[in-house]
């Protein structure tokens, strides 16, 4: 062809046949958009969940991971944390980068957006 394209391109690569698109797309997720929002949010993972769109995804979906520590639970109920969040049992918010393949699956990026309706 003349190398133009239709611009209709199945989403699996650049347009140009050789499939490395979604690849270049994963690489640059990983190592320079997670980190620049990092940076960006002063590793507020919280922040940076809401512009992914992770909290309202399904977690095998979600770039970052969201959970709760209870110290209670893990140091016994005399326990008192200095990251106690204010709710009972001093549960504390921890973030994790998803690392069960989520980078490989189409449907997180996807997602980051809800869909568009018609109107």
């Amino acid at each position: 062809g003349d190398g133009k394209g239709d611009g209709k391109g199945d989403g699996k690569g650049d347009g140009k046949g050789d499939g490395k698109g979604f690849e270049e797309l994963q690489e640059i997720f990983k190592n320079k958009i997670i980190p620049l929002l990092q940076e960006y949010f002063f590793d507020d993972w919280e922040k940076i969940r809401l512009i992914l769109g992770d909290n309202q995804k399904d977690e095998k979906f979600q770039f970052i991971k969201e959970h709760k520590v209870v110290w209670n639970e893990l140091f016994g109920n005399g326990y008192t944390s200095d990251y106690n969040d204010g709710n009972d049992g001093n549960k504390t918010k921890r973030y994790k980068i998803n690392d069960d393949n989520v980078f490989d699956d189409p449907q997180a990026y996807i997602q980051i957006y809800p869909p568009l309706t018609s109107q």
